[in-house]
């Protein structure tokens, strides 16, 4: 009671009491500030490619001053930050170490670690990269969006990123698969995930600004422009994971052969032959595709999935014989897919959901049957994930699966839904066929499995596509038993989100490709390793041939 008595009688004990309550908050505030301990980002490193002990500078910001609690970490190198030879709030100066290969360069500061960056011994690479300094080498400012999922559309800012775009892509490195590696040529490559042109993911292009969607397979990490000037400057991107993740592992690289024999041309001239070879497809879990040899040179090494060869004037009677070598890193893929958070409605990427939920005579999820048959399975289900694995579940267990026959080359999916059994080819279509008619994404993949004893077979399979999330793997056939041993022991569960690293891609989707020729003869060949529309194209003087497509072999696992 005196206390409030002093408040109502004296001004100057009011004052008082107030100048104290401000101190407090005042107090409180610089408490709580200095407790907060802000996450370092680096922004650049130049150069990334260097030599041991040459000067490295990071850029960046929330460094700190130097102090016990901050140091850097380059490999299984720690460098003290009283022992670099500049440190402070935006700026890091120190000598690369003498063990640096190719190691991740991360700040810590006040016990914080922040994002990571590739740190290069050159000595590496007999081609040196081009280092930051370089004035054409893009570079990036700032990103729109440092956070997002699959699919989200981000601004990246900056300049030197081409007018167009041309053979330029954006990479999302994180730290599952940032690494660099070197390819036939000779050259540094930086491995992560792409944004893929089929996928829609580049929306705008310009020198200063691009507008890219979160690839499929993104991770937290980086995003880099790489262009023919080299490789910008890395900025932190977090993927926010809210309805998943996705983990490769396993990772083999398989040699093969694919050989073509055309022979017993019945000809006049002049005339001309085109073949057109499927080649590996560089997927998300199929990050490396390389061609070792090829014999004869191909017309052209490598257009919509496939080299082309041309033949002028082929005599009758003629022999062709064309071979090619691969070697292809293949990883095994596991989704974890949180469906309770997927949105029911919408999509973050509506060219890819126009794209991929279309009918077609491939696909045919409009037909009547399909319709009947895609409302009987989902119901009432609303969640895109559950209508996905409830179309699997029937397919695994209402349609037989067996092996293919050649007596399967024109038979419709249509008449294997009606008949109830089917081989991979078929439970890999019905599946995209009844999720597109289910508004789902969809895409078949043809290719090949290789066994433990290194044979490949023929194969299909299939994915579909979640908003923000990405592409899940599913493959029908392997779930309903057919005879292959992947040894996976719970096949149905498994094999719907889950590929194993068996699996090697020659096409995802359909290709349809337009003749070379005015008044050619195209030829294609059904239920084959790859989904396109020309395999073989002849002028009208060529009015017969034999031609032996042999399924590729696998000669080494690595």
């Amino acid at each position: 009671m005196k206390f409030f008595y002093l408040i109502r009688k004296y001004p100057v004990f009011r004052f008082l009491i107030f100048l104290s309550v401000i101190g407090g908050i005042l107090a409180g505030i610089i408490f709580l500030s200095g407790s907060t301990i802000r996450i370092n980002v680096i922004t650049a490193v130049s150069p990334q490619v260097t030599m041991p002990g040459e000067k490295v500078t990071v850029v960046g910001k929330n460094f700190g001053q130097p102090s016990i609690h901050s140091w850097l970490i380059i490999g299984n190198n720690k460098i003290k930050s009283d022992r670099c030879i500049e440190w402070t709030d935006t700026r890091i100066v120190f000598e690369a170490p003498d063990s640096l290969y190719e190691d991740m360069l991360y700040v810590v500061a006040k016990n914080k670690q922040g994002n990571a960056v590739m740190l290069v011994n050159q000595a590496v690479f007999p081609v040196s990269l081009k280092r930051a300094s370089d004035e054409n080498l893009p570079f990036i400012d700032s990103l729109e969006a440092d956070s997002g999922n699959v699919g989200d559309l981000i601004s990246i800012h900056g300049k030197n990123f081409g007018h167009t775009r041309n053979n330029a892509v954006v990479l999302f490195t994180g730290t599952q698969n940032t690494v660099y590696t070197q390819n036939t040529a000779q050259e540094a490559v930086l491995i992560g995930a792409e944004c893929s042109e089929s996928d829609f993911d580049y929306e705008f292009w310009s020198d200063r600004e691009l507008r890219i969607r979160v690839p499929d397979a993104a991770d937290t990490g980086n995003v880099v422009i790489i262009t023919e000037a080299g490789i910008s400057n890395p900025v932190p991107f977090r993927l926010k994971n809210k309805y998943g993740s996705k983990t490769y592992t396993d990772m083999r690289t398989y040699r093969l052969v694919s050989e073509v024999e055309i022979s017993d041309f019945l000809a006049e001239t002049p005339n001309t032959f085109f073949l057109r070879i499927p080649l590996p497809q560089k997927t998300e879990t199929q990050r490396s595709v390389t061609i070792n040899s090829v014999r004869p040179e191909p017309f052209v090494p490598s257009y919509q999935g496939a080299s082309i060869y041309r033949f002028h004037n082929v005599d009758s009677g003629s022999k062709i014989q064309i071979r090619q070598e691969y070697s292809v890193s293949r990883s095994q893929v596991e989704t974890n897919v949180n469906a309770a958070s997927l949105r029911r409605t919408g999509q973050n990427n509506p060219l890819l959901y126009a794209a991929y939920t279309e009918a077609d005579d491939f696909l045919p999820a409009d037909d009547a049957l399909i319709k009947k048959t895609c409302r009987q399975i989902v119901g009432n289900e609303t969640n895109p994930y559950n209508k996905a694995r409830r179309i699997y579940t029937f397919l695994t267990s209402q349609i037989t699966a067996r092996e293919s026959t050649a007596a399967d080359a024109g038979r419709s999916i249509l008449t294997a839904l009606e008949e109830k059994n089917g081989g991979a080819y078929d439970l890999a279509l019905l599946f995209c066929t009844l999720a597109r008619a289910a508004d789902i994404p969809a895409i078949p993949t043809a290719g090949l499995l290789v066994d433990r004893e290194q044979k490949a077979v023929l194969h299909w399979w299939a994915e579909f596509y979640v908003n923000g999330f990405g592409w899940v793997p599913v493959d029908p056939a392997l779930a309903s038993g057919i005879p292959f041993d992947t040894g996976v022991a719970d096949r149905g569960r498994w094999y719907f989100g889950n590929l194993d690293a068996y699996h090697i891609a020659f096409s995802r989707g359909y290709q349809t490709q337009a003749p070379m020729l005015p008044n050619g003869k195209t030829t294609e060949r059904i239920r084959s390793y790859a989904f396109r529309s020309i395999w073989e194209e002849a002028t009208p003087n060529i009015s017969g041939y034999s031609v032996l497509w042999r399924i590729p072999r696998i000669t080494g696992v690595y």
